[in-house]
């Protein structure tokens, strides 16, 4: 009867499998194979001849020889001893993927921030930069104003220029000037940004006073 031994072993991260066998006497050879992913990567056989007297060893003689054997290759394997030929390296997990990096977001000033209403009219210049140490101007960034605090609010949209430049031109909606808010929103690959500017209404001056 033949006689086999089947070990898995796993050294520096690579899955190995080890496997002798007695080929019997009509072969009079013990063979052990080391696989990996089903390819052999290194082959070892001891002939009968080898065994003491130069007789056929017996059953248990032979069981004895292939158990040494098995555990002999095993052992050279975890060792590093072993040569072993063409051999790729263990491929390394892929990495996740790296988040995105934080965009900077934007920065919106009305530049004409004392002059951008008169006599009823709104004429908005605003300039949008980086919200970073660069400070660049942000063209092509999506602009929109609306006003928070009354009913018939506008809403209305223009884009940067390549200076980070836009202008909006408009009638001062009905009630805005006793107390709402005007927004300022923009969108762009920098990011986003807002601004808000809070509108007080003029106290009237008393009648008769000088």
């Amino acid at each position: 009867m033949n006689v086999g031994f089947n070990t898995d072993v796993r050294v520096n991260g690579r899955s190995f499998h080890v496997q002798t066998e007695d080929r019997g006497p009509h072969h009079g050879k013990i063979d052990t194979a080391v696989y990996v992913g089903g390819r052999v990567v290194h082959k070892h056989s001891t002939s009968y001849t080898e065994f003491d007297a130069g007789i056929e060893p017996s059953e248990e003689a032979r069981r004895v020889r292939v158990e040494e054997q098995h555990r002999h290759i095993i052992e050279a394997l975890r060792s590093g001893s072993l040569q072993i030929a063409n051999l790729e390296p263990p491929k390394a997990a892929p990495l996740p993927p790296s988040p995105p990096a934080p965009k900077p977001g934007v920065v919106i000033q009305i530049v004409n921030a004392t002059s951008w209403v008169a006599a009823g009219q709104c004429d908005l210049q605003l300039q949008v930069n980086r919200r970073d140490n660069s400070n660049a101007p942000v063209p092509a960034a999506k602009l929109t104003v609306h006003f928070d605090g009354i009913s018939d609010s506008p809403h209305l949209a223009a884009d940067s220029d390549p200076q980070g430049h836009a202008r909006i031109q408009f009638p001062m909606p009905h009630g805005a000037a006793g107390g709402a808010t005007l927004v300022v929103q923009a969108t762009s690959e920098a990011g986003e940004g807002e601004i808000r500017f809070n509108l007080r209404a003029r106290k009237k001056t008393p009648a008769g006073t000088v």
